[in-house]
């Protein structure tokens, strides 16, 4: 769910589902992120989680990503990308902790791709040990692909 300035994907969300495909929305636990699939986007779904981001409520259907099978795309948000795929998140490091569990269980069909406005494409983003560049970053005008991977 977008927050604050960040892209808005509702409309895709709609689309997820009206598709008949799952839709898994993240939930800050602790220092980690889970995800639950929603059936729709309507306030029954969701309660107002860390950070004032809504969040999938704690009784709908957790998802194990090491029961299920891959072929997953995960679209993340962040403050800036640049062209390699690289990510500046707000931080507090929920999306890269996450992205190393989820790229441990070895789902080689899994996409990991960003979401952002053009704006926030940078021409370098600056890295540490444990930022891990994404596939694909997506803003609305073109798509950025990681030939590193």
């Amino acid at each position: 769910m977008a927050l604050g300035s960040e892209l808005d994907l509702t409309e895709l969300n709609e689309r997820v589902l009206s598709d008949g495909k799952k839709l898994l929305l993240p939930v800050v636990l602790g220092k980690d992120l889970i995800f639950r699939e929603v059936k729709g986007l309507t306030e029954e779904y969701f309660a107002l989680g860390s950070f004032g981001i809504r969040e999938p409520k704690e009784d709908l259907p957790l998802w194990d990503p090491e029961k299920e099978i891959d072929n997953t795309l995960f679209l993340l948000p962040g403050v800036a990308f640049d062209r390699e795929c690289r990510r500046l998140g707000q931080g507090g490091g929920y999306y890269d902790r996450t992205l190393e569990r989820l790229r441990s269980f070895r789902r080689a069909n899994d996409t990991y791709a960003g979401v952002a406005f053009e704006c926030q494409i940078a021409e370098r983003i600056p890295t540490e040990e444990w930022d891990k560049a994404l596939d694909l970053v997506i803003t609305p005008g073109e798509i950025y692909i990681n030939h590193h991977i």
